[in-house]
């Protein structure tokens, strides 16, 4: 299963952006943004923000996600 917080973490690292300008763009503080990366369960609306901020599809890592995980329990 997917870690939606690691993976956010582990996009904006990727994309060489820090945790205060994430946290700038959200209008959060960068405590906020740290506790994002340790919670598995965010509201569509963040993850949504997040996605269109680092212009990665969160959505489609977690319906890929999904698949698998479909594909386990047909087996």
């Amino acid at each position: 299963m997917i870690h939606i917080g690691q993976s956010i973490q582990m996009v904006l690292r990727n994309k060489g952006k820090s945790v205060t300008w994430l946290a700038d763009q959200l209008g959060y503080t960068r405590a906020n943004i740290y506790k994002i990366f340790l919670r598995n369960n965010l509201e569509y609306i963040l993850i949504r923000n997040v996605s269109l901020l680092l212009e990665h599809n969160f959505f489609e890592d977690l319906a890929e996600d999904l698949r698998i995980d479909m594909k386990k329990t047909k087996s």
